[in-house]
């Protein structure tokens, strides 16, 4: 869960200045009933098509996570460009996800589309997923104890053993909004919350132009006191510890045809 977002962020967003957008946020489990019977049509008439998957599809990391554990241990996040191997998102991008296979934004503070949502408590991956194999390797890949020791002994260092919390896919565009906030695990004071943190994977998006969505981190909850603010979204990675005293969001995505594709993950002690 989020909290602490600005009173004058969601005065902004509220009914009488974009009733569109919050109406949808009120029948959004209308639009979800809609969505899941195009769901099964599709996976009816796609279940035996192999179009845009990859035979023999690895993924690998380009980065060494080791060169960024001294800025990460110092400032507790750090951005990486050019995360994965040459090709992997593009791999990726051509088997994503149809819009309908997200679930509709439900919060006027998240204005945008979720999808495939997974936790270490489920025995199984969300279904549909068999269905995107190049993404159900990217899970597995997300999952895997290569990058759980990449994570826990190369970049952060400090003798905690993470594991993968949960993993998600998210869709945004043109007038998307991820208002600035905290997550609510960084309320604890345990040992599962102090070692936790965020990974968002930017797997498509606009490089190098303004409110093209990049999550970024904030010393305040109105995007004014800015600690980062990603300007590469194809390719990318944001990792951040959760309990910090970060706010994080994107602003309003402004631009005609503007897209936005992440991977979202938690890492901490299970």
């Amino acid at each position: 869960m989020a909290y602490d977002y600005s009173h004058n962020i969601l005065e902004q967003n509220k009914f009488l200045k974009k009733p569109i957008k919050n109406l949808l946020c009120k029948y959004w489990k209308i639009i979800s009933k809609y969505r899941g019977i195009l769901r099964k049509l599709d996976f009816s008439m796609q279940k035996k098509n192999k179009q845009n998957i990859e035979k023999n599809f690895e993924i690998k990391l380009n980065k060494n996570l080791e060169n960024y554990s001294e800025f990460f241990k110092k400032n507790d996040w750090c951005f990486i460009e050019e995360f994965f191997e040459k090709d992997i998102c593009e791999k990726i991008i051509k088997n994503w996800p149809k819009k309908f296979y997200f679930r509709p934004m439900k919060y006027i503070s998240k204005q945008y589309d979720f999808g495939f949502e997974w936790n270490y408590k489920m025995k199984d991956y969300p279904k549909y997923l068999n269905n995107h194999k190049n993404i159900k390797n990217l899970y597995d890949f997300i999952n895997s104890e290569y990058l759980k020791k990449n994570i826990n002994e190369l970049l952060c260092k400090d003798n905690f053993e993470r594991s993968c919390l949960s993993i998600s896919l998210t869709y945004a565009k043109e007038g998307s909004i991820l208002f600035p906030h905290k997550d609510a695990i960084g309320l604890e004071n345990n040992l599962v919350s102090d070692p936790a943190i965020n990974v968002i994977i930017f797997l498509k998006g606009t490089d190098y132009k303004d409110f093209s969505g990049g999550t970024g981190l904030y010393e305040d909850n109105e995007f004014q006191k800015v600690i980062f603010e990603p300007k590469k979204l194809n390719n990318s990675v944001l990792i951040y510890k959760s309990k910090k005293n970060f706010y994080h969001g994107f602003k309003e995505i402004k631009g005609k045809g503007k897209i936005r594709y992440t991977l979202n993950a938690q890492f901490t002690c299970l």
